[in-house]
């Protein structure tokens, strides 16, 4: 009979203590971003912005005359 009563109490301690322990917190990442089925379009340059950009690149040499014209005018057509 001891041996069964000293079961007895480790399997009520056991279950004691289960019941008073701590819980350890655990450290969670955030959750990851939704990605999107589809990447969304970026915002379009304004117009002033496509024409100093226009103008930068003609001063520098880096377009023609002509391409600067050209590139001018369909910015243009967006207004």
């Amino acid at each position: 009979m001891p041996v069964l009563r000293i079961g007895i109490l480790v399997l009520v301690l056991g279950l004691v203590a289960c019941r008073h322990r701590v819980p350890q917190t655990v450290s969670r990442m955030p959750p990851a971003p939704a990605t999107p089925t589809s990447p969304a379009a970026a915002p379009k340059p304004s117009v002033q912005s496509q024409l100093e950009a226009l103008r930068r690149m003609h001063a520098d040499g880096l377009i023609t005359q002509q391409e600067y014209d050209s590139k001018r005018k369909k910015a243009l057509e967006g207004l």
